[in-house]
């Protein structure tokens, strides 16, 4: 029998659950240093999903499994095999004997799944609607405590720069049946927005999944997943990180949009339908952008053209608000899958249309970037699993003839290693329509790369384990801030030592090797060697079952070849406490950085209230503390208080421009309640 493994540990015990999802996160950002916008409330929502609406193992479909993010395609086509030659799991201790699976795999996925006979729309009256769906209303408020420059009134006009209130506001209502029909409303103002007019983001979706030939339909926003992400690919995926081997990319095709980053969705509508063998997606989207314009005749007759889209979502300023909804951006395409098996083969064509023509960029780099009002992309993905080796692929071709590509294979290499490797080929004028795959230069907007990724996970005994990485890049054309044709390599190698599920201790080092363009007399550019050198000692410890410490010291380097180094640190204390039967918990960090420049900055993924993430950059010389308390008012009503603060000492004001405040600290507070019924 699984030792340390309860089969029905209830979603109700919060605690061990939290911090599973949490370790996920941290495990799976812990490589977001260059500053990477993801998005990992969506993970954080799907986690929490299936641990309330487990998954179910012996009806579970192919991305079902893959939406975790703990089991490779081998393993899952491992599962699968085993339930095709042994019948369905009569037990989740069962996984023991499925191959390839591994006790620490098996305590990832034990707390997202169970056995049974699965219901879905067989059994649908709305009765059971309204007796088994389930209801999540959250409310957060958060506020700066400083005050911001925005909100300082102008010495002359007496007026402030920031339009709106000092609070910002959130508001979600989810509901839902199992796992077949979700809906969900979104209300979010941010900190100097106007409320006046009413909530500055308002996003709602109704998606259905599993009702017979139609598989998924999606009403209001949504992302969309494809492929390996080249083609078209709005919603997360990860790149490189401490799980080495996992780069592949499992598309959904459809899914529901949750978060509050006004940028990355669809709004409007989509539907898959088919079975298991053949299914077709056609989705369209219409939807407002913010923009700047400016006059040129030579692209647009009404002297009228978009110089810039703005993505950061903020409407503070009579600016920003002038720009708001200026463009609206138009988008229609399909796909169309044949899957058997864990075989897949797929198509996808994406056109995309603005209301006013795009710019042409003038920067000798940015030559081949996409310009004008139409755009069309088309690509073609294939993925499958053959004995113990899971091979995918995708080719993109973008409407001025570039193309792009990816090919992996991840193998597992010996009962206790796996290794993975990764080819990509981005034309420097390739035009990608929303594109989100494993890059160096820009996952969002890829071209202009070639490279070579290599990886190995191994798990050297009962304690220890080991992770690598090697990425070698070559961009066979100007970038910005590099005047030449340049390359780029990335090398990672961490072993983790975890003697009992107490203790985890882990050490990392990173070298990264990059080009820069130096200057000469302003007037003389030429790239030059950058090399930047990363130390991580991470340690958790749990000295009672209430008790949980984590601490870390981290160091970075960095040399750029005529100019002196630049180094700093960091080094955090993390305490979080939780007692079985007592409605609170407790986390605190404390933390002392120190950095030479912004270009030595360090991140940390913090831990913060339910459905929000923060990973911030620590740079210059000062502390950084927070404390979270959540209390269970009744087994349905929790809430959450943060407190954070920065401390410098190395400078008079934080921030510029509207942000500024004057003084060495920075204190941001966050209230959140949450109803489930």
């Amino acid at each position: 029998m699984l030792k340390g493994i309860c089969p029905w540990a209830q979603p109700s015990e919060n605690f061990e659950l939290e911090q599973i999802v949490e370790q996920r996160i941290e495990s799976l950002s812990s490589l977001m240093e260059e500053g990477s916008e993801i998005d990992y409330s969506s993970l954080t929502e799907d986690l929490y999903f299936f641990a309330r609406h487990r998954l179910n193992l012996n009806a579970a479909e192919t991305q079902d499994l893959q939406t975790l993010v703990v089991l490779t395609d081998a393993q899952i086509n491992a599962l699968f095999q085993h339930i095709s030659h042994f019948g369905k799991l009569k037990s989740i201790f069962e996984l023991q004997s499925v191959v390839g699976m591994d006790l620490l795999t098996i305590r990832w996925l034990q707390p997202f799944v169970f056995v049974n006979d699965e219901d879905g729309f067989s059994d649908f009256s709305f009765r059971r609607l309204r007796e088994e769906g389930t209801h999540d209303m959250l409310f957060r408020t958060k506020r700066t405590l400083q005050e911001q420059a925005g909100f300082i009134p102008n010495n002359t006009t007496g007026k402030k720069n920031f339009v709106g209130g000092e609070y910002g506001t959130y508001l979600r209502y989810r509901f839902q049946y199992r796992r077949n029909i979700a809906f969900g409303l979104t209300l979010e103002n941010d900190i100097g927005e106007p409320l006046r007019t009413g909530p500055d983001f308002k996003s709602a979706s109704l998606f259905i999944r599993e009702a017979k030939v139609l598989k998924q339909l999606a009403i209001g926003d949504y992302q969309v997943q494809f492929g390996q992400g080249l083609t078209c690919w709005n919603s997360m995926a990860f790149g490189k990180s401490s799980f080495s081997v996992q780069v592949k990319r499992n598309g959904q095709c459809l899914k529901p949009y949750s978060s509050v980053n006004e940028n990355s969705f669809f709004r409007g509508a989509g539907a898959t339908f088919g079975n298991k063998f053949l299914s077709s997606t056609v989705f369209a989207s219409r939807r407002k952008l913010d923009a700047t314009f400016t006059s040129d005749t030579l692209v647009a007759d009404d002297n009228h053209v978009v110089s810039a889209i703005a993505l950061g979502g903020l409407h503070r300023t009579e600016s920003e608000r002038a720009n708001r909804n200026a463009l609206t951006e138009n988008i229609y395409g399909g796909n169309v899958q044949v899957q058997r098996g864990m075989w897949k083969l797929g198509t996808v064509a994406v056109h995309r249309s603005f209301s006013d023509s795009i710019s042409a960029k003038t920067d000798w780099y940015a030559q081949g970037k996409f310009a004008g009002r139409n755009q069309n992309v088309m690509g073609i993905y294939a993925e499958g699993v053959w004995k113990n080796t899971s091979v995918f692929g995708e080719v993109s071709e973008s409407s001025n003839g570039a193309v792009a590509s990816v090919f992996g294979l991840t193998s597992a290499l010996h009962a206790r290693a796996s290794g993975t490797l990764l080819y990509r080929n981005f034309d420097k004028d390739f035009q990608s329509v929303y594109s989100n795959v494993i890059a160096e230069g820009n996952s969002i907007l890829p071209s202009n790369e070639r490279g070579i990724y290599a990886s190995i996970q191994a798990q050297l005994s009962k304690k220890i384990s080991m992770n690598a990485y090697t990425d070698g890049v070559q961009f066979p054309w100007l970038r910005y801030q590099v005047t030449a044709p340049s390359g780029f390599s990335d090398n990672l190698i961490q072993f983790t030592y975890k003697p009992d599920k107490k203790h985890e201790l882990y050490a990392r080092m990173r070298i990264r090797r990059t080009s820069i363009d130096r200057s000469v007399l302003n007037r003389i550019d030429f790239p030059v060697d950058k090399i930047s050198q990363q130390i991580r000692l991470n340690f958790i410890f749990s000295p009672t079952e209430s008790l949980k410490l984590h601490s870390r010291f981290e160091y970075v380097k960095n040399n750029e070849e005529g100019l002196p180094n630049e180094a700093g640190y960091l080094i955090f204390q993390d305490v979080t406490w939780k007692r079985m039967n007592v409605p609170f918990t407790f986390t605190f960090r404390y933390a002392l950085f120190q950095t030479d420049a912004w270009n030595a900055r360090l991140y940390a993924y913090e831990n913060d209230v339910l459905y929000s993430y923060s990973i911030p950059a620590y740079y210059g010389k000062g502390a950084r503390v927070y404390g979270i308390f959540k209390f269970d008012v009744r087994r349905n009503i929790d809430v959450w208080f943060r407190i954070a603060q920065w401390t410098y000492t190395d400078r008079d004001y934080i921030s510029s421009g509207n942000s500024m405040i004057n003084g060495f600290r920075k204190t941001d507070y966050t209230l959140q309640m949450r109803m489930q019924f």
